[in-house]
C-alpha cells in the first residue's frame, strides 16, 4: 500500500485478472498495435468501484467503454483510508495499456493488461540532481466536499525529494478537480492521488 502520514492510497488487488481476451471488441482483436487509457475511478469505503469514467484514450475503438465496463464489475481494491485511519472514498487514476493480437482466438486467460501511473502535472526545470533527465514525484490528498485539497502529503516522502515534494503540492492545489461523489452522488470528503513529473529540457 501507499502510505502517507494517516493516509493510504487505494490499492488495487490483483488487477492482471480484470481484463481477459474474451472482454476485447472485435476491432480490437484483428489489429497488430495496442494502446493506452486513462481512466478515474471512484473506490467506496469498501474497496468497491462505484463509477468509473474515461479521461483520456489513444484507442479509437470501444476499448474505454470495455475497460470501464470491466472495472466496474470486477475491479477490487483495498480501501483507502483518510487522515484520521477511517475507510475513505478516493477517486482513484489509473492508466492502462493493452495490446491486441492478430491471431486472437489463440489467446487465453488473462488479456495482457498493465496498469501505469497517468502523469497529472509536467513540470520543466533546468536541470535535477544527479544528471537525471526526469524524477517523478507521487502525492496524496485529501479533499472536502468541494474538491478543495485540505491536506496533500508525498506517497513516500523523502528528505531528499522535499523541495519537489512542496512543489508538487502546490500544483495540484491549483488544480481544478470536481468534487467527489458517493454512490447517490452526494459529495463526499475523499482523496486523491497525483504524479508530477519533473523533467529538464532536452538539449
Amino acid at each position: 500500500m501507499v502510505i502517507a502520514a494517516g493516509m493510504i492510497a487505494a490499492t488495487p488487488i490483483d488487477p492482471v485478472h480484470w481484463l481477459t481476451w474474451d472482454d476485447y471488441p472485435r476491432e480490437a482483436k484483428i489489429l497488430a498495435n495496442g494502446g493506452v487509457i486513462n481512466a478515474s475511478i471512484m473506490v467506496s469505503p469498501q474497496g468497491k468501484p462505484i463509477r468509473c469514467e474515461v479521461k483520456h484514450s489513444t484507442d479509437s475503438s470501444k476499448m474505454g467503454m470495455i475497460l470501464c465496463r470491466t472495472l466496474m464489475s470486477k475491479a477490487k481494491f483495498e480501501p483507502a483510508r483518510n487522515m484520521r485511519g477511517e475507510p475513505a472514498y478516493m477517486a482513484y487514476n489509473m492508466g492502462v495499456t493493452f495490446q491486441r493480437a492478430l491471431d486472437y482466438r489463440s489467446k487465453q486467460g488473462p488479456a495482457p493488461l498493465q496498469i501505469i501511473t497517468p502523469v497529472d502535472i509536467a513540470l520543466d526545470v533546468a536541470h535535477l540532481p544527479d544528471g537525471m533527465k526526469q524524477k517523478i514525484i507521487r502525492i496524496v490528498a485529501q479533499t472536502d466536499e468541494s474538491g478543495n485539497i485540505i491536506e496533500c502529503i508525498p506517497s513516500t516522502p523523502d528528505p531528499a525529494s522535499a523541495k519537489f515534494e512542496a512543489v508538487a503540492c502546490a500544483q495540484a492545489k491549483g488544480l481544478v478537480a470536481d468534487p467527489a461523489l458517493d454512490e447517490n452522488g452526494k459529495p463526499v470528503t475523499a482523496l486523491r492521488s497525483w504524479a508530477a513529473v519533473f523533467r529538464t529540457a532536452a538539449k
